[in-house]
């Protein structure tokens, strides 16, 4: 059975840092988290399996922890589906917490049928993820934006859904 958490590096395999006082150095010289999550267990051939960041968690109102990646996995594993990328937005009922919201880009030649492709998707993630898990909206691009080194922009994606940017003639949007 594999766990996931934060995964702790030798602090000779991390970027070095200054965390402060030569004592918190000598007592953290050890070990260093990188911000990322992983299985607990090391692959044959000696590496580790990382599964998401730290600062891409999804944390809803009740506490339960939503990893984007197994959202993203899930839906890009329609033949419809090019591209996917889950992130948070503020939950409107509650003070704190964030919901999950997919934006999905499809392939050119089913964009008429995104509705339709929706209604999959949402029947395939109740199937496969958790009720917590569930993205609340659906949002369908033409394409994703990137950043400048060509990954996906999630920053960007969230400060719209944050701001309430998004329209419906940005995209198509499934609540």
């Amino acid at each position: 059975m594999h766990c996931i958490g934060s995964q702790p590096l030798r602090r000779d395999q991390c970027t070095p840092v200054n965390i402060g006082s030569p004592a918190r150095i000598a007592a953290e010289a050890a070990i260093c988290f990188a911000g990322t999550i992983g299985t607990n267990s090391v692959m044959d051939d000696g590496s580790l399996f990382l599964v998401d960041r730290v600062k891409r968690i999804i944390i809803r109102y009740d506490g339960f922890k939503v990893l984007p990646s197994q959202i993203e996995r899930t839906i890009s594993g329609h033949p419809s589906v090019r591209g996917c990328c889950v992130v948070g937005f503020p939950d409107p009922e509650h003070a704190q917490g964030k919901l999950p919201a997919a934006f999905v880009v499809l392939n050119p030649s089913l964009a008429d049928r995104s509705e339709e492709i929706i209604a999959e998707l949402k029947g395939l993630c109740w199937k496969e993820l958790p009720e917590y898990a569930q993205p609340v909206k659906y949002i369908i691009l033409p394409e994703m934006p990137v950043t400048l080194i060509g990954k996906v922009d999630c920053r960007s994606l969230e400060k719209t859904l944050k701001d309430g940017l998004y329209t419906e003639s940005q995209g198509i949007i499934v609540p």
